[in-house]
């Protein structure tokens, strides 16, 4: 691992992807990935999730995602790519040698919206995450927000009182 480790934070749906980069105080940078509609082939959206990711491991020592939510809450289509994406999430940092750990869908959204549950409307969820210092466009990279601040709690404690200060500080 790299003196200064960088984390690579997902919020993965069947959509849309929100992910963050970077070393456990900071800086961060982050954005969007939107898998291609594929009806019902799904080899097609993944075969591109596969490649996405695959070219964004360079230089990532840690890679943080979601934990897929109970398949019996989703539809059958949603359950089946939310859950192969987990796999081939698992695969691809498998291949690049990029330790991989799942957190958990509730703990980050206490984290990082005070609560866990139901995500917030998106204005209040970029109002959260603008409040520790990251500058999401979207619900998944506020989401993704989240899973980094809460990898970076557990993974590198140290670090985390930085992003508590900058919270302070806002």
């Amino acid at each position: 691992m790299s003196k200064r480790p960088v984390i690579l934070a997902l919020d993965q749906s069947s959509t849309c992807t929100g992910w963050v980069r970077g070393h456990p105080d900071g800086p961060v940078t982050i954005g969007s990935y939107r898998n291609p509609k594929c009806g019902a082939d799904y080899g097609r959206a993944l075969s591109h999730y596969w490649d996405w990711l695959g070219g964004e491991l360079d230089g990532v020592d840690l890679l943080a995602f979601e934990k897929p939510v109970r398949p019996n809450i989703l539809n059958l289509h949603t359950a089946r790519l939310l859950y192969s994406i987990a796999g081939i999430i698992e695969m691809v940092c498998r291949d690049h040698s990029v330790r991989v750990v799942e957190v958990d869908n509730g703990e980050h959204k206490k984290l990082i919206y005070g609560k866990g549950g139901k995500k917030p409307e998106e204005f209040v969820a970029r109002r959260h995450a603008k409040s520790w210092g990251f500058d999401a466009t979207n619900i998944d990279e506020c989401d993704a927000s989240g899973i980094f601040l809460l990898t970076v709690q557990h993974q590198y404690p140290d670090a985390f009182s930085a992003w508590t200060q900058r919270k302070v500080a806002a």
